[in-house]
C-alpha cells in the first residue's frame, strides 16, 4: 500500500501480486481502500492465473498466503453453510465474493 500510513480520505494504492510460471500485478486506486484489499487482490490473481495455461490439472495445486483470516472463511465455504451473512458486513466483501466464486472453479487448495 502506497503510502504506507495515508490520511483518513487522501488518495491511496495497493497492489496485488502472484509469480510462477506467469506474473500478473493488480494494481487498484482509490481513498477507501487499505492493505487487506492488496492481500485480496494478490490472492485473485494468483487464482485467475492458475487455469491460465489451458490444461486442466488432475491434481489439486497448492497456493500458499499468510491471511489466515481468508483460508477460514474459505474453508468456511467449502463446508456446504452460506456465508452470505458473514460477508454482508465484512470490509472487502466483493473482493471476497470473487475470492470465494474463484475457489469453486478452481481445484486449488490454500493454505495459511
Amino acid at each position: 500500500m502506497a503510502p504506507c500510513y495515508p490520511p483518513l480520505l487522501d488518495p491511496k494504492m495497493i497492489t496485488g501480486a502472484a509469480t510462477g510460471t506467469q506474473t500478473l500485478v493488480m494494481k487498484i486506486p482509490g481513498s477507501n481502500i487499505s492493505i487487506l484489499h492488496g492481500k485480496l487482490a494478490g490472492l485473485i490473481v494468483a487464482l485467475v492465473l492458475s487455469e491460465s495455461k489451458g490444461t486442466i490439472n488432475r491434481c489439486k495445486s497448492r497456493l500458499l498466503t499468510d491471511h489466515l483470516n481468508t483460508v477460514r472463511l474459505i474453508e468456511d465455504s467449502q463446508t456446504g453453510i452460506d456465508q452470505t451473512a458473514c460477508l454482508r458486513f465484512m470490509n472487502g466483501r466483493s473482493y471476497y465474493r470473487w475470492l470465494l466464486n474463484l475457489v469453486n472453479w478452481r481445484n486449488i487448495w490454500i493454505e495459511y
